[in-house]
């Protein structure tokens, strides 16, 4: 295999990664803009007032929401981004990418789901700490599970490696 063409190949990913994953810290972000100017703005809760302590369950329970999700996340990728995993593409980079793009994709937006609670408890409460809080936590989860291009390297060598093995 032409190591022109698996050097393309890794860097065409990873622009599409660096894409997405600096997409996916934008949106936390914009969820709290969001909640900066609706409160500018004068808007209202959607729901009658919550006790206090309904919203610091609701809010703990959307931080333990996201570090559970984050977890999986993270033990998913561990075992699908494996080199035995790969085997199936044997010389097929193209697939290679895709497959390890897929995975990085799903793990990554796995992180937004705190955020998106946080804005629903906003719009239900009008309380802006919680949504940054898990703005916050969102951009971290994001940016811990990128993926390393070190292991999108080693995945594509993996199958250049079993192409070259399979034409003996």
């Amino acid at each position: 295999m032409d190591e022109d063409v698996t050097k393309r190949i890794v860097d065409a990913t990873w622009k599409k990664l660096l894409i997405v994953c600096a997409a996916n810290v934008a949106t936390p972000v914009i969820y709290v803009v969001l909640g900066v100017v609706l409160l500018k703005s004068g808007f209202q809760p959607v729901a009658e007032p919550l006790g206090g302590d309904v919203v610091q369950y609701i809010f703990a329970g959307l931080i333990a929401l996201s570090v559970l999700l984050y977890l999986v996340a993270r033990t998913l990728r561990a075992k699908l981004l494996t080199v035995e995993r790969v085997g199936k593409y044997r010389g097929d980079l193209g697939r290679v990418a895709q497959y390890f793009t897929s995975i990085s994709l799903v793990t990554i937006a796995m992180s937004e789901t705190g955020v998106i609670g946080g804005f629903i408890l906003f719009l239900l409460t009008t309380e802006l700490l919680p949504l940054a809080v898990l703005a916050g936590l969102s951009v971290l989860c994001a940016l811990l599970m990128f993926p390393s291009r070190t292991k999108l390297e080693e995945l594509v060598q993996a199958a250049v490696r079993r192409e070259d093995d399979a034409s003996c």
